[in-house]
């Protein structure tokens, strides 16, 4: 949501988040990895 929505760098997350910057990316991966499934299935 921070970065998609709020347009936020994924520097700045991870300084709000107090998480090294590779997670944020790492975390987004998956997120997005998820949306996808979830919205594949809901097209059946």
């Amino acid at each position: 949501m921070l970065y998609e929505l709020e347009c936020l760098e994924g520097r700045v997350i991870a300084e709000l988040l107090g998480v090294p910057e590779n997670t944020v990316w790492s975390r987004l991966h998956l997120a997005r990895k998820k949306f996808r499934a979830l919205w594949a299935r809901r097209a059946r």
